[in-house]
């Protein structure tokens, strides 16, 4: 049976999704290699903010005098 204990060893972070793969995965018997490759589908993606502030700059027209 699989476990949310089991997914964060296999280097997931815990969240919303944990429950319906726990769910899904024990349903479908799913285990190794499969059980990763499902983890892979579903879990959320993230992206890691910079870690030095980038410079941003936009130059806006204005379409009337007001």
């Amino acid at each position: 049976m699989i476990t949310g204990k089991e997914l964060i060893v296999l280097g997931y972070k815990p969240g919303k999704w944990f429950g319906e793969a726990i769910e899904h995965a024990n349903r479908h018997q799913l285990s190794g290699e499969a059980l990763i490759t499902y983890s892979e589908e579903v879990r959320p993606r993230t992206i890691d903010p910079h870690a030095a502030a980038i410079s941003y700059h936009q130059n806006i027209a204005a379409a009337t005098p007001d």
